[in-house]
């Protein structure tokens, strides 16, 4: 009997010992199937996983301790290259699978949804696609489907939901189509549903009856969830985070939304929902985000929200139509980090209590609503702030000295900025006051800012140069627009290493480019027109390998189109319009594909494929040669000719005016007698432009006749010999001082002659009134003497009708063309500005006043 149960026993031990065997192998065949289908950096996997070892012992593979079996594959983080092997399907002991953030491809391996023992399958951001197994959602020992920020496609799984441990459904980011059943809130397991599929449509109904939800987190944002928030989402009773943002949800938060006693974050931003905020948001104190941006929320902000101790983010921007004034008990709770009530209808005051504390605050936007009074000193505070935003508010006095992280534009502020700015903390990045009425130099502390990212500054009174200090900031500088600067620019800009747009334009800025320009390889825009730049477009352009669009236009640059820029891949603009280049235009890269508007105002400029640019002048070595030759066979014959024909009958004419060369000799000896007339000859000729001599009035003014001093001869006589003298015509009051007193005919008196004319259009006043000829003034000096303040006070009244207000906009157009008037009218001809840079100005004045 004995040596029957022994045998027995051998029997047994000998039959598992094979079983063993052939199941180990089938584990280990498994899973060298499923290596041979995927690639890992420098092959780590392949050299790690060989024949020659344990299967147990391989990176990644965790076996049981009892059977020795194979039961976990975890290899997520590694850059796995590849496809799923569906034979992963024979490892019947798999109860964890991990491939998560690895660049899988393909589909999920049906039959892995049949493995007895699997407890998580998490194959999150991948490039999955195809339909997933519904075996898994209908299996009873699976807690984590983690399938998130893939491709999958089909519809959403519809139930039955057998999946009674399940604790976590991660569909997030995929392409699934269908809505949300009730049935999934009966998974008394679930703690955590994200559904952020962005194609879910109808509405999210809970279960009528009661019943059991222990969900933490549910996230069906970024869908197209329609109807109401649920009426009975208290049953949701320990839910910490709802998140139902970006949706089509309508009707308003629920009046007892403060039955969900443990919502930590609140997030229903991005939907078409009305109404109020209901008072009892503000007993939940337990929340720390509440984001409810860009709804159709009205009234006023509830009193309560200042309870919430433990609040870290308030945004309820663009609701458009919040009124009343903040509650002073928000701006007091300490672990507040970001307040956004930007586009609203909020006005009052901001509170300037000054026992208010805000030691996390990082963001503060409230731009764009009707807030009124001073910027409050309690904000100065906020150590820890980045960005600050009151513009286009109603915003009085002056910029606090210890206040510069801000964006105050388009508030009737006054004053200057203070050198405070620069003690700014590092971490200020957006900096804007624009239209905000400052005047003086940008403070050199600027450059303190380290970790400066935007500075805007347009429409301003600013002025003086750009700091050079800018020039230190070592960091991306997307956008500097200021106004009415001048100088040069910045010898160190080439230190902006991460500047992606530059916006110079409609300033006064001269000299030539720096070379370091081309150290910004990670400029992207660049506008440098309507400026005085001269001379060459600096080489080191071609090194700008991530430029887009480049302006240059309404400068003086000279020099020719360096061919270099053709290389530039990513130019897809190019507009150096009214310099005075000159050359052959590149044909290849970006010029390819450009028009006549880009060249427009360079007359020295030549080119092939552009119909409407001449073509440029044969450079070729053999056709040059062969043109030396035609002109010396036949066109140089031809022009020997022409000149021996013309030599004789030169002869021939000069023999028969023999006599009149006499006659006009001593014409021209009586001209030259004629001596020098000034201004004030003139006057007295004239007695002091009596009436009894005026002849006529002209388009320029009045003509008057006179008899010089020591002459015979009539006024009009007289007159007319001055006219033969200097055959230039010109209207007293117009022309030029060097003209009257010297008889010197320039082009810089023509230039005087428009300045006057200038003043004239707009003072409404003739250089020859009488109250200006009393004082024996010139318009010049009348407007000057006039000028008590404000250019206002010397402008023809009738410029502006009465119902037009004048905007400092406009009132700057007429600042700029009275200086250009007064540029042209300098004493000495050499001060005076050239024709051509008038143009420019004007182009300049116009365009400035037309963005407005």
């Amino acid at each position: 009997m004995e040596e029957y149960i022994f045998l027995l026993i051998l029997l047994f031990l000998l039959q598992f010992s094979v079983s063993f065997a052939t199941s180990n192998e089938t584990d280990q065949q498994a899973l060298l199937a499923f290596q041979n289908l995927i690639t890992s950096p420098s092959h780590f996997l392949a050299n790690n996983w060989t024949n020659n070892t344990y299967f147990c012992s391989w990176f990644g593979v965790t076996c049981t301790s009892k059977t020795q079996r194979f039961g976990a594959l975890t290899l997520p983080n590694l850059q796995l290259q590849g496809t799923i092997s569906p034979f992963l399907a024979n490892l019947s002991f798999l109860d964890v699978l991990n491939l998560g953030n690895n660049n899988f491809h393909g589909g999920i391996p049906y039959g892995l949804g049949h493995l007895p023992c699997l407890r998580v399958i998490d194959v999150q951001n991948n490039q999955l696609e195809g339909s997933i197994p519904t075996s898994l959602f209908q299996h009873q020992k699976v807690q984590v489907i983690s399938l998130g920020f893939n491709k999958l496609g089909g519809e959403m799984w519809k139930g039955p939901w057998c999946v009674p441990k399940l604790r976590v459904l991660n569909l997030k980011n995929n392409s699934l189509t269908g809505f949300v059943t009730a049935t999934l809130f009966n998974i008394s397991s679930l703690r955590v549903l994200s559904l952020g599929i962005k194609r879910l449509s109808g509405p999210l109904l809970l279960d009528e009856r009661n019943i059991v939800s222990n969900i933490e987190f549910l996230s069906i944002s970024n869908n197209q969830i329609s109807g109401c928030i649920p009426s009975n989402i208290c049953q949701l009773t320990k839910l910490k985070v709802l998140s139902r943002a970006f949706n089509n949800i309508t009707g308003e938060i629920p009046r007892n939304i403060d039955c969900l006693s443990k919502l930590e974050q609140f997030l229903i931003g991005d939907n078409p929902i009305e109404g109020t905020i209901p008072t009892s948001l503000g007993n939940i104190s337990t929340l720390q985000y509440i984001y409810c941006g860009n709804n159709r929320i009205v009234g006023k902000i509830p009193q309560e929200l200042g309870k919430l101790s433990n609040l870290r983010q308030l945004n309820f921007a663009s609701n458009y139509n919040l009124i009343g004034q903040i509650p002073e008990a928000i701006f007091n709770i300490s672990s507040l980090e970001i307040i956004d009530f930007n586009f609203n209808s909020l006005s009052g005051r901001i509170p300037v209590t000054t026992g208010l504390h805000l030691p996390n605050l990082k963001v503060l936007e409230l731009g764009a609503n009707q807030i009124n009074g001073e910027i409050p000193l309690f904000i100065t505070n906020a150590s820890k702030i980045e960005k600050l935003v009151l513009a286009r508010n109603f915003l009085t006095g002056a910029i606090p000295n210890n206040l510069g992280n801000l964006q105050v534009g388009s508030n009737p502020l006054i004053g200057i900025l203070p050198n405070s700015i620069g003690n700014l903390s590092s971490t200020v990045e957006y900096f804007e006051i624009g239209y905000a009425h400052i005047n003086g130099l940008i403070p050199i502390s600027i450059g303190n800012i380290s970790g400066l990212t935007a500075l805007y500054f347009e429409d301003n009174n600013l002025a003086g140069n750009i700091p050079s200090e800018i020039g230190l900031v070592d960091n991306e500088l997307p956008r500097l627009i200021p106004e009415c600067l001048e100088g040069k620019v910045l010898e160190d800009i080439g230190g902006l290493k991460a500047i992606v747009e530059l916006h110079l334009s409609g300033n006064h800025f001269s000299g030539m480019i720096p070379s370091r320009f081309g150290e910004l390889q990670n400029l992207q825009s660049l506008d440098l027109s309507n400026n005085s730049f001269f001379g060459q477009i600096p080489s080191s352009f071609s090194n700008l390998i991530s430029l887009e669009f480049l302006n240059l236009s309404l400068n003086a640059f000279s020099s020719t189109i360096s061919m270099s820029l053709e290389k530039l891949s990513s130019l897809k603009s190019i507009n150096v319009s009214f310099n005075d280049l000159k050359g052959e235009i590149p044909s290849g890269g970006v010029f390819a594909n450009s028009t006549l508007q880009s060249f427009l105002g360079n007359k020295g400029l030549c080119g092939v494929h552009i119909l409407e640019i001449p073509a440029c002048a044969i450079t070729n070595p053999g056709q040059q040669s062969k043109l030396k030759e035609v002109v010396l066979k036949i066109v140089s014959p031809m022009v020997i000719s022409s000149f021996l024909i013309f030599l004789l009958v030169s002869i021939w004419i000069m023999k028969r005016q023999k006599k009149g060369k006499s006659k006009d000799v001593e014409k021209a000896l009586e001209i030259k007698t004629h001596q020098l007339i000034t201004y004030h000859k003139i006057q007295q000729a004239t007695n002091n432009f009596d009436e009894s001599n005026l002849i006529g009035v002209g388009s320029f003014g009045s003509v008057y006749k006179g008899t010089l001093s020591g002459g015979k001869c009539s006024g009009n006589k007289a007159i007319s010999k001055f006219m033969a003298y200097t055959e230039t015509l010109g209207t007293l009051g117009y022309i030029a001082p060097e003209y009257g007193l010297e008889g010197i005919v320039s082009a810089n008196g023509d230039v005087y002659s428009y300045g006057i004319m200038l003043m004239e259009v707009l003072t409404k006043r003739r250089p020859i009134d009488e109250e200006i000829c009393n004082e024996n003034l010139d318009l010049r000096k009348w407007i000057t003497q006039s000028f008590s303040g404000t250019m206002m006070d010397v402008l023809d009244a009738n410029l502006f009708s009465k119902e037009e207000q004048i905007t400092s906009k406009s009132e700057s157009c007429i600042a700029c063309t009275m200086e250009l008037a007064f540029d042209c009218t300098k004493e000495m001809p050499e001060s005076r500005i050239t024709m051509k840079d008038v143009v420019k100005r004007l182009n300049k004045i116009k365009n400035t006043f037309l963005e407005s």
